[in-house]
């Protein structure tokens, strides 16, 4: 189906996909450029807003899409979608990052978290656009796992500290 799929979802599913990421970007957005300046209030927990995109779109997807019984081409197909998915995940979270950088970053691991998981829900939607499998199981675990490795990935990049002595 590919970039023309996304067009061919009904209306419910192209809304619910959108609105949740738009909803989820911003309030990740606004968590990242608070955890950027110290003393600035945190009205919405950031690890609700991580488990939201590491729990809440394969909860989402496997309400939206049709499950069906999986098929032989079910890893080999969905290794492909993890691969791309991680490659547009860290490219725009690298964008993000060198934004952040300039404020003053307080709580490292978890702005990395935040960092990566804006990068993830940038992957997982381009992924639903051009991912030619629109099945439950398909999107739910290996456009999921986009969102939740690449939470990991920003968790572990924010950890690391700068002199080499260890996490932080």
């Amino acid at each position: 189906m590919g970039i023309p799929g996304f067009n061919l979802l009904d209306h419910m599913r192209r809304l619910a996909l959108t609105v949740y990421s738009f909803v989820l970007l911003v309030l990740l957005s606004i968590s990242l450029a608070r955890l950027l300046r110290p003393a600035v209030p945190r009205p919405i927990s950031p690890t609700i807003l991580l488990r939201s995109v590491a729990v809440g779109y394969p909860a989402l997807a496997s309400l939206l899409f049709p499950l069906q019984p999986v098929r032989e081409s079910f890893f080999a197909e969905g290794v492909v979608c993890l691969l791309f998915g991680l490659i547009t995940s860290f490219f725009a979270s690298s964008l993000i990052w060198v934004l952040g950088r300039r404020g003053y970053v307080i709580h490292r691991t978890l702005s990395g978290a935040i960092t990566g998981a804006l990068g993830g829900i940038t992957g997982i939607m381009i992924l639903q656009w051009v991912c030619p499998d629109h099945e439950g199981a398909h999107i739910a675990f290996w456009h999921g796992l986009t969102g939740l490795l690449s939470i990991a990935g920003g968790a572990l990049a924010g950890s690391i500290r700068r002199d080499g002595v260890g996490p932080s």
